[in-house]
């Protein structure tokens, strides 16, 4: 992880000194089982991972408390050859702000081509999901509502990489001790100058349940709606200030407002915004 960078000896969740490294390209056959299903399968694409920790990774870093940071790993499978592993990591103790390691290691199809280390990325998130209520974490959740990124864009110039993400399984929860997601994306764009498609998988851990979190996901969700809805857009724009200056009660009555005309998920992620600006607003 890192290549010749960091030689595989990366911060990970707070923690100086793990160690990791990840091997592409494998070859695999075997069964693979289903409820009643079963199939024998074969592929070259597999995916070995590898990391080791001085202490505990869920929290060994962070005084114990295993939700203090959250991550997004991904591994993506071009199909020119190229695979590459990405890293971001969060400190949700100061505002989800980026902690290192936070980057990219490219693995080549040419074993003369060595891997390379790359910091300068940005990701786009363009939608939410919100975590399935029939899979439950190990660890008490923090709220009852909880969402998670989604779709989004990945950018990097020292790779020339500029590539958009959609999922296979729409909410791929997992019952870990926290909120885990992680299952197939598909990926199309640009790398180094050339157009390619991806097969990959998604990890993340950045639950959001927090009161500006949630006004993030609304403002994210109503910019990437289609059609476009300008009232619901001049709410978000004015939520965002009276949040931010802990006015939670005209916070509410301004969604209040424009609840009823919505449906589906739009409508459950303001009920839940209500719920949880009205919760804090009782508690101070």
């Amino acid at each position: 992880m890192g290549a010749s960078t960091y030689n595989g000896k990366i911060v990970c969740f707070g923690q100086d000194d793990t160690y990791s490294y990840f091997q592409t390209g494998m070859a695999m056959t075997g069964t693979l089982c289903w409820g009643e299903e079963i199939h024998q399968v074969s592929g070259n694409s597999g995916h070995v991972d590898r990391q080791w920790f001085p202490k505990y990774a869920g929290g060994g870093g962070t005084a114990g408390d295993p939700r203090a940071r959250s991550h997004e790993w991904r591994t993506i499978n071009f199909d020119n050859g190229v695979d590459l592993s990405m890293w971001r990591q969060f400190d949700r103790t100061n505002g989800n702000v980026l902690q290192p390691f936070t980057g990219v290691t490219t693995s080549y199809p040419d074993p003369a081509t060595s891997p390379q280390c790359a910091e300068d990325i940005e990701v786009t998130i363009s939608s939410y999901v919100r975590w399935p209520e029939t899979v439950r974490p190990l660890v008490r959740p923090l709220a009852p509502a909880r969402y998670m990124p989604d779709r989004h864009r990945i950018t990097c110039p020292t790779l020339g990489l500029d590539i958009v993400g959609e999922p296979v399984v729409p909410a791929p929860a997992h019952g870990l001790p926290i909120e885990y997601m992680e299952g197939p994306y598909r990926y199309r764009g640009m790398l180094g100058g050339q157009p390619v498609t991806a097969f990959a998988f998604n990890e993340r851990s950045l639950a959001l349940y927090r009161d500006w979190e949630l006004v993030e996901v609304l403002t994210t969700t109503v910019a990437n709606i289609e059609p476009s809805d300008p009232d619901l857009q001049t709410t978000a724009d004015r939520l965002v200030p009276l949040v931010a200056a802990g006015r939670r009660g005209e916070a509410v009555e301004l969604l209040t407002a424009v609840r009823p005309s919505q449906t589906g998920a739009l409508a459950t992620l303001l009920d839940d915004l209500v719920a949880v600006l009205s919760a804090d607003e009782s508690a101070s």
